[in-house]
């Protein structure tokens, strides 16, 4: 639903792109979100408004999904390590396979990370966790919502709060040659 509003609000043609889901899950040991994956299905690499982008799959960008949740997963503390608990995700820690975490699916060209919270319950139902570039360990924006809609929201919704752009880009569009991390 929220990827199809997002491609109607930017006027976006459906790439109906086929991305390698499968292997991507076998490196990780766990399912994406179903609604993450029609996301980057529908419009690929590129950013959202000039704000946001997802993190794509298989392009080898600096938004490549698997290059990001592995520079995450190599600068991370150790799990049950005493800098875990002092880390910049605390009180969380980076998945890893069969330990749960957060996976990073996409980013803000303002330097917020966002973040799943892979845990044990149904990947459709992780909730969405936004860091700012200057947080704290533990400052954390929760949203109960998939990717896209967290995406539609912040694109398209003036009310959304801190982290939406609808107030300042009231025409939104999608660039497919934005989304280079920085």
């Amino acid at each position: 639903m929220w990827t199809e509003r997002l491609l109607e609000a930017t006027g976006w043609e459906d790439q109906r792109l086929m991305l390698p889901w499968a292997s991507l899950e076998d490196v990780l040991e766990i399912r994406l979100p179903d609604d993450y994956k029609r996301l980057c299905e529908a419009f690929g690499a590129g950013v959202f408004s000039g704000a946001y982008f997802a993190l794509s799959v298989g392009d080898g960008a600096s938004s490549d999904f698997l290059s990001m949740w592995r520079t995450q997963v190599r600068y991370a503390p150790e799990p049950g390590s005493e800098e875990e608990g002092q880390s910049r995700y605390a009180p969380y820690a980076i998945y890893r396979p069969r330990r749960g975490g957060l996976i990073p699916w996409g980013a803000s060209e303002s330097a917020h990370q966002l973040f799943w919270i892979a845990d044990s319950g149904s990947p459709d139902d992780w909730p969405t966790l936004a860091m700012s570039p200057e947080a704290a360990a533990g400052e954390w924006n929760r949203y109960e919502m998939s990717a896209s809609e967290f995406m539609g929201r912040a694109i398209l919704d003036p009310e959304f709060g801190g982290l939406g752009v609808a107030d300042l880009v009231p025409r939104p569009f999608f660039d497919p040659h934005g989304g280079e991390v920085g």
